[in-house]
């Protein structure tokens, strides 16, 4: 990793630029080629109906395990949509060895890539934002400590950080 790190300079304008358009790309070819996409996931995240969701993704045939996996990660990576749905979803339709990994699977990319997001893009934000709240600067402190469990009591004992401390 650290080799990696060397030889692409991950703060550099034109690198955040080139990632940049190519997010824009991909959600461009997602609004050509499947349009409606957007306005589906959106509808069935707010209603929670099983049926609609699950009618949905059969609509899709034999791409329904694919389309469910990019719909997934898709959410997971925006990090504010609720995945729950799909997930049960993923389950009546495909039986739940099958469900349960192909969600698994899914979840578990869009989080790492909603980490890279965060870490390469929006850290010099985050990193201004600790530098204004008290409780953020000794939560970061706390976290640079070999003291994983008492950030880990502190985050959990807070379901609200303020940002004006």
């Amino acid at each position: 990793m650290d080799e990696m790190n060397k030889k692409i300079n991950w703060k550099s304008g034109s690198f955040k630029c080139i990632t940049f358009l190519l997010l824009i790309g991909c959600l461009l070819a997602i609004h050509v080629f499947a349009p409606g996409v957007t306005e589906n996931l959106c509808h069935l995240a707010r209603g929670g109906n099983l049926k609609e969701t699950t009618d949905y993704l059969r609509s899709f045939g034999p791409w329904a395990i694919v389309v469910s996996f990019f719909l997934d990660v898709l959410i997971n990576a925006l990090g504010f949509l609720p995945s729950i749905f799909l997930s049960t979803a993923n389950g009546v339709i495909f039986g739940l060895p099958l469900g349960i990994t192909v969600s698994w699977l899914a979840e578990t990319v869009g989080v790492v890539l909603n980490f890279f997001v965060l870490r390469y893009f929006l850290r010099d934000e985050a990193e201004k934002l600790i530098t204004k709240s008290n409780n953020l600067k000794r939560l970061d402190e706390m976290s640079q400590t070999k003291n994983h469990q008492g950030v880990i009591a502190l985050v959990s004992s807070h379901s609200y950080v303020s940002v004006e401390d």
